[in-house]
């Protein structure tokens, strides 16, 4: 009886261990392999520090000959009174300076149409632009994506305020930039909610495919009237033709299942409801494009496409770590060095506040197949 009450032991004692061996289904800030709905697991690495602390946007990676540029940093005022943009470069993402600031050509518009009225309303005649993407083309020249907010309401509590995407071009390498045009709004033909006003589009990111378009996924929404705050946030695409160069007009908002709506004033589906902000990698190892998510509530999530015509795009998988972005978010594979795409194994990069210090870190993401 003894020896039978051990071997029974010994079975459960095996069963506990294959039990606790089996990939964990959530994560608890270890190394666990977690698996989702689409038939690919992946595992989440701890932390580790970035000098690129003060990028309040999804940083702009390209590559022009043996060097890597990274375009980022916080919001430039229209009138080159503050400049806050940041370039940085080096031969890999480990090892790279922090150039001078970028600067602003005098043409970059102000679109503050509202009357400040009492001197209390300080935060009325803000304008803000952002850098947001990077390419390079053959010749050298530098284009980013100039993202502004203006007419603010409740200086930046609320997010009520109107904002739009423009073009953005450096022909010395980044160190001065001037304004070409606006190149993508929200869609303003159909009225807003009740009780809301439009929030414009803005919070993108910037991805290049091999199809020989360059894609924006950006954020549109609306804010209440009566509490100034936004309430609504949904994500959704655009592209350009890298033969145009970005220019404006050469822009299609993807709408009723096809890019045929123009980039200014179009209409456009929503591709992702209520999210905050996204990133997008074209992954090699599993062959499919990979998009990260932010829900409105803090949730990430993943999403997986093969087909950016179709933008086919799997539903919001939240099995994927809260963990993997503190704001802003942005992928990079240090093997590959190639901005757009990712391997099995690659970083993910995330900025932002966490008790109220600055703060940067990446997390190396390895996907696995089920």
């Amino acid at each position: 009886m003894k020896s039978l009450n051990i071997l029974v032991f010994n079975i459960i004692t095996l069963l506990l261990l294959a039990q606790c061996k089996k990939p964990s289904e959530t994560l608890d800030g270890r190394e666990d392999r977690v698996c989702g709905g689409a038939g690919y697991c992946w595992e989440i690495s701890e932390p580790r520090s970035h000098p690129f602390i003060h990028f309040d946007v999804n940083g702009g990676t390209a590559r022009y000959h043996d060097t890597i540029f990274l375009i980022g940093g916080n919001g430039s005022t229209w009138d080159r009174s503050s400049y806050q943009w940041e370039l940085w470069a080096g031969t890999d993402v480990d090892n790279m300076t922090k150039l001078p600031t970028p600067t602003f050509q005098k043409n970059f518009p102000n679109y503050i149409t509202q009357s400040c009225g009492s001197a209390g309303n300080y935060w009325c005649d803000w304008q803000f632009y952002w850098p947001m993407g990077l390419y390079i083309d053959e010749e050298g020249v530098f284009y980013t994506i100039a993202y502004t907010e203006y007419n603010f309401k409740n200086e930046w509590r609320s997010e009520a305020k109107e904002r739009r995407l423009g073009l953005a071009k450096s022909f010395d390498k980044g160190k001065t930039w001037s304004y070409f045009g606006d190149i993508i709004t929200q869609n303003k033909q159909d009225a807003p909610p009740a009780n809301k006003t439009y929030n414009g589009a803005g919070d993108i990111s910037f991805f290049i495919a091999d199809d020989g378009y360059a894609y924006i996924y950006y954020k549109t929404g609306f804010y209440d009237n009566s509490t100034l705050i936004r309430d609504i946030q949904n994500i959704s695409v655009a592209r350009s033709p890298l033969t145009a160069k970005l220019k404006p007009g050469s822009w299609t908002k993807f709408y009723a299942g096809a890019f045929q709506e123009p980039g200014i004033n179009g209409k456009e589906d929503y591709i992702f409801k209520e999210t905050d902000l996204v990133c997008i990698t074209y992954n090699t190892y599993i062959d499919k494009f990979v998009l990260f998510g932010g829900s409105v509530t803090h949730e990430s999530y993943i999403a997986f496409c093969d087909d950016m015509e179709k933008q086919n795009w799997t539903s919001k998988d939240f099995a994927m770590a809260d963990e993997i972005r503190i704001w802003y978010f942005w992928p990079f594979d240090p093997a590959s060095k190639d901005p757009f795409k990712t391997g099995q194994h690659f970083r993910l990069y995330t900025t932002g506040p966490v008790n109220g210090e600055r703060v940067g870190n990446y997390k190396t993401i390895s996907f696995y197949k089920k």
